[in-house]
């Protein structure tokens, strides 16, 4: 029997590979894995080495960015993330309806030319939506190379990022998100000194 840390390290030996974090494999984090939760670990894995090699030898290829099979059948039940939580208290109201907030000739420009979960971030939050744009782009990119939870699709995984961008960078000054890896790794930071430099 193994742990999970020493079931990935023999599998980034084997896949001849990186490192793919435990937070990526529902599965217990400490403790001997069962023989059922090795094989999951191993399928897991295989699946977002082929999904990063995919985008290796073609990065335009849509399939690359689809869920895979270990991502269609998530273990564990999801919630929603801390950043997602935050981000609602803060800015979404549930009394705006769609119709209302997609309305006005500008917002109905904007959905011509952005997905319409971005142009809501932006008119929610007044950020600027080819900004967020970018964010959401980057980590659509890094699904498909570095990686997911399970259960998570492209789509998901960027707005995630979008969410924790806005929710790090704009809802901070109480110093909350001070140790969290988003902030302690100056994520996206650029567009986060563009969007000043625009609003200053």
């Amino acid at each position: 029997m193994s742990t999970l840390t020493q079931v990935l390290r023999g599998l980034e030996v084997e896949f001849e590979t990186g490192r793919r974090p435990a937070r990526y494999f529902d599965v217990p984090k400490r403790g001997e894995l069962t023989s059922a939760e090795v094989r999951y670990v191993r399928k897991r894995f295989k699946d977002l080495v082929e999904r990063e090699r995919c985008v290796a030898d073609d990065p335009e290829d849509p399939s690359c960015y689809a869920k895979t099979p270990t991502d269609l059948a998530p273990r564990m039940q999801k919630r929603k993330s801390d950043y997602l939580r935050a981000y609602e208290a803060e800015f979404r109201s549930p009394e705006v309806s769609d119709a209302v907030l997609f309305s006005s000739a500008a917002s109905k420009r904007l959905l011509r030319d952005y997905p319409k979960g971005l142009v809501r971030i932006a008119i929610e939050t007044g950020l600027p939506v080819e900004d967020l744009k970018e964010v959401y782009d980057i980590w659509i990119g890094a699904y498909a190379t570095s990686g997911s939870r399970t259960g998570m699709s492209a789509e998901q995984w960027g707005y995630g990022r979008v969410y924790a961008f806005v929710v790090s960078y704009f809802c901070n000054a109480d110093g909350r998100y001070d140790n969290q890896r988003f902030l302690k790794n100056k994520t996206d930071f650029h567009v986060f000194e563009r969007i000043v430099e625009k609003m200053t």
